[in-house]
């Protein structure tokens, strides 16, 4: 049937699935094979979820799949589901490994693409416990393990609100900030003393083990506590005022767990926070903050999916009290590439010379920018795109929705001219592979039976076989 013309990219009339998205929901590798081999098959389409069909290959975790899309030469990344998840924020949702390991390594300008809500690949995998595609992402070179979303929650934030102990305890041995304050102005500590989600496991064993003695009492307060004291261990300012005047000690209901924090804060020098370069022009080495004690793994406690921001527990009145001076460190600043010299976002191998206007964004090579309609730093329409020398880019390309079809419509007519023009006039099966001396030609086999040329009606004199 593909070789009869038939339009690969129908769709059914209720959910707007094309053949492709059918076979990736079936496992039909080599149906998806060979539908990815026709050069009318739109990898890009979605259905009436938004979702393309590498989507629908993550999620369902057919890896042999997601290989073969991933090889596609027309393929966007780009492309976000209505719930704005481009396939990499899918696979940190969902926790596929292999499919954040391909598209880290083949596209490592995604890490730091924020969807609309300023969640990054960073933050869905620690709101969902993805302990090990936190560690693939932050071994990458390219993710800033400090970047807040729109409520200004770094990923330490969203891990400790959860009480996600493995995850913690990654972060912190990669340098995430532990006194970044969210839109309330509470730090990860004021956080952990807020949110006491149960769990019998993890930092408190570990905090018994180095000999500690944590407050008697409920489960829910244990690992609150195991917590707090383990970020005052890690250099957590107790001293942090958030938007309501109050410290981590303040929102504390434990004198005893209110001692150990003070222990610990007083006892242990400070940590430095790391701080990424705002390219991606070299990997940066992952550092590790040695310990004086060793510390055993803890287990992580595993939870379902959530693709959305952790509501919080209360709502936090008008600020009344200047908080204490933290680093502000935005996407924004991370992405804009006003410098010369820093490589293209998505491709991360040519330099980023295209400026999208309104914004004045310019973070893409001349390449990528073809395929771009919104500014992936700031989510701005893009209405130009200037080139290096000042003039604007405004050529169609194959991805541009509105000039797709007639774009290809194009194409194949100057296939057909070029195949009209070797072929054979009069058996319209074979290549033309002889000439006479009148210009025109046919095929070895029609031109032995003719004695005047087809054409002009001119007497053959001779026939000139091209090879």
């Amino acid at each position: 049937m593909l070789n009869t013309g038939t339009n690969v990219n129908v769709s059914d009339n209720k959910n707007k699935s094309t053949p492709l998205h059918l076979a990736v929901n079936q496992g039909n590798d080599a149906g998806v094979k060979a539908l990815l081999t026709s050069r009318h098959c739109n990898v890009n389409c979605q259905d009436l979820a938004g979702d393309t069909p590498l989507h629908d290959a993550i999620s369902k975790e057919k890896n042999g799949i997601v290989d073969l899309i991933l090889g596609s030469q027309v393929l966007d990344v780009t492309v976000c589901n209505i719930r704005g998840f481009n396939p990499l924020h899918q696979a940190c949702m969902k926790g596929n490994k292999h499919a954040v390991q391909k598209i880290a390594g083949k596209f490592p300008g995604l890490i730091e693409i924020a969807k609309e809500d300023g969640f990054t690949a960073l933050h869905l995998a620690a709101l969902n416990n993805h302990t090990e595609i936190a560690q693939i992402l932050l071994l990458s070179g390219h993710c800033d393990i400090n970047l807040r979303n729109n409520k200004r929650q770094t990923a330490l934030a969203l891990a400790v609100s959860e009480s996600y102990t493995a995850m913690i305890e990654l972060l912190i041995e990669h340098s995430a900030n532990v006194n970044a304050a969210d839109e309330d102005g509470d730090t990860p500590l004021h956080l952990a003393v807020i949110h006491q989600a149960a769990s019998s496991i993890g930092l408190r064993g570990l905090l018994q083990g180095l000999g500690l003695n944590l407050p008697t009492g409920d489960t829910d307060q244990h690992t609150g506590s195991a917590i707090a004291v383990y970020l005052a261990l890690h250099g957590a300012d107790i001293n942090f005022y958030n938007h309501e005047g109050k410290t981590p000690l303040d929102l504390c209901p434990d004198p005893q767990t209110v001692n150990l924090i003070k222990r610990f804060a007083k006892n242990v020098p400070r940590q430095t926070t790391f701080q990424r370069p705002s390219s991606f022009t070299q990997p940066r080495p992952q550092p590790v903050l040695s310990k004086s004690i060793p510390r055993p793994s803890v287990a992580a406690r595993g939870t379902e999916p959530r693709p959305v921001p952790v509501p919080r527990s209360a709502s936090a009145p008008e600020t009344t009290r200047t908080a204490a001076p933290t680093q502000k460190k935005t996407q924004d600043t991370v992405n804009r590439a006003d410098a010369a010299g820093v490589d293209c976002i998505i491709c991360c191998e040519n330099t980023a010379t295209v400026t999208f206007q309104p914004c004045g964004h310019k973070i893409t090579c001349t390449g990528c920018s073809l395929k771009a309609k919104k500014c992936l730093s700031c989510n701005a329409e893009i209405q130009q795109k200037i080139a290096p020398e000042g003039a604007p880019i405004n050529a169609p390309t194959l991805m541009d929705a509105t000039d797709y079809n007639a774009r290809v419509r194009e194409l194949e007519d100057r296939l057909q001219v070029m195949e009209d023009a070797s072929q054979c006039q009069i058996c319209m099966e074979r290549e033309k592979n002889v000439v006479f001396l009148c210009g025109h030609g046919a095929c070895r086999e029609c031109s032995e039976r003719l004695q005047i040329c087809h054409v002009c009606r001119q007497a053959i004199q001779n026939r000139i076989p091209t090879y």
